[in-house]
């Protein structure tokens, strides 16, 4: 699968924001404006540099991901702020995992790699390393908080190009809340 392929949600959702980054989405009833934010492209050499600083292999398809858009904001509440996913440029990873590991202290363990926060709460996105999905592209995505042990932390999807495709889908909503 290349890399145009497993983002291609994330391409038509770039080009149905422009040209001001904004998007009316509606969530129970509810229309309100999200703002998007994207980073500049990683290169291959700042994917390595981080691979080592974390001492973890990054997923291939989230590193594919940070060779497109270095980070993004994605469904920001533009009136209030309380919604939206960070998703961490390469330079801000190791300094958010090392904040996530000082805050989830006894919950955090080694195979785990913070990848995103939801804005306006206190849980974070995560990669399980122990976790592989069948095809070698990914690991599970694992929404973190620190109020539930890790063994009640919700499941989002199986890869992050699944979870991006579904958020996109969802119009930004926590899809893997509902039932």
């Amino acid at each position: 699968m290349s890399d145009a392929s497993l983002f291609a949600a994330l391409e038509v959702l770039k080009q149905r924001v422009a040209p001001n980054n904004q998007l009316e989405v509606m969530h129970g009833g509810y229309v309100w404006t999200a703002g998007f934010e994207w980073y500049k492209s990683a290169t291959e050499s700042d994917a390595s540099e981080l691979e080592n600083e974390l001492g973890l292999v990054l997923p291939k398809d989230y590193r594919a991901f940070l060779l497109m858009c270095d980070g993004a904001v994605l469904y920001k509440d533009l009136r209030y702020g309380q919604w939206g996913f960070h998703l961490y440029s390469s330079l801000e990873l190791p300094v958010k995992n090392h904040e996530w590991k000082q805050s989830l202290r006894g919950k955090w363990s080694d195979n785990l790699i913070a990848f995103a926060e939801n804005q306006g709460e206190s849980n974070v996105l995560v990669f399980d390393t122990n976790r592989p999905t069948s095809d070698g592209l990914g690991y599970a995505v694992v929404e973190a908080n620190p109020y539930d042990p890790p063994q009640d932390w919700t499941c989002a999807s199986r890869s992050f190009h699944e979870w991006l495709e579904h958020l996109i889908t969802a119009q930004g909503d926590k899809y893997w809340e509902w039932h």
